[in-house]
């Protein structure tokens, strides 16, 4: 397998207290693992969109994202991850969540996303 030999980041809006920070840990031909940080909101979902579209054209299918540094999570981000499960699935993939945070965990506990996650067997 081969690995990306630098990792890659994205810093999402100027903004500290709003930025998301993306970096890429691994990427090969068909998986990437994301780690996420800072707040995954309005501002930011459609960056992370953009970042996710791009591994899943460059064929990459299973996406693992690692939630540990990921501050605050709100609806148009859950909608973001939401797309992105099935968009995995459509390619035969997945969408991995690990890591989730207490803060970012209890909106996917309150809109059933713990639920959908355990029945695909998601992390």
């Amino acid at each position: 397998m081969s690995h990306s030999s630098v990792p890659a980041r994205h810093a999402i809006c100027a903004d500290d207290a709003s930025a998301l920070n993306i970096q890429t840990v691994l990427a090969d031909r068909t998986r990437v693992h994301l780690q996420l940080s800072g707040a995954l909101d309005l501002a930011t979902a459609d960056d992370l969109a953009d970042v996710l579209e791009g591994h899943l054209v460059g064929g990459r299918r299973i996406v693992r994202l690692d939630l540990s540094e990921l501050q605050f999570l709100d609806c148009a981000g859950l909608r973001i991850l939401l797309r992105a499960r099935k968009q995995c699935l459509a390619r035969d993939g997945t969408l991995i969540l690990t890591h989730v945070g207490p803060r970012p965990a209890r909106l996917l506990d309150l809109t059933g996303w713990t639920a959908l996650a355990a029945a695909a067997r998601l992390e």
